[in-house]
């Protein structure tokens, strides 16, 4: 697989789970624990899915780069 496409999935897959745990902890964390509803709550939508898919497509750009190719 080319790496792009893997570090272009990879992030698509950690951003939509990343984008997932930012909405429910912005929604939970103020109603059920003592943090109170401020403003960096609603930047976790954001923020937590961007951050993640970022990262994930650096490290597996970079991963996919060392490991060595298998001639067919």
């Amino acid at each position: 697989m080319s790496r792009p496409l893997l570090a272009i999935g990879l992030g698509i897959v950690a951003a939509g789970i990343a984008g997932l745990t930012g909405v429910l902890a912005s929604d939970w964390l103020p109603s059920h624990t003592s943090v109170p509803d401020a403003w960096w709550l609603k930047r976790l939508r954001f923020d937590l899915p961007l951050s993640a898919a970022l990262a994930t497509a650096i490290v597996t750009w970079r991963w996919r780069g060392l490991t060595p190719r298998q001639q067919a």
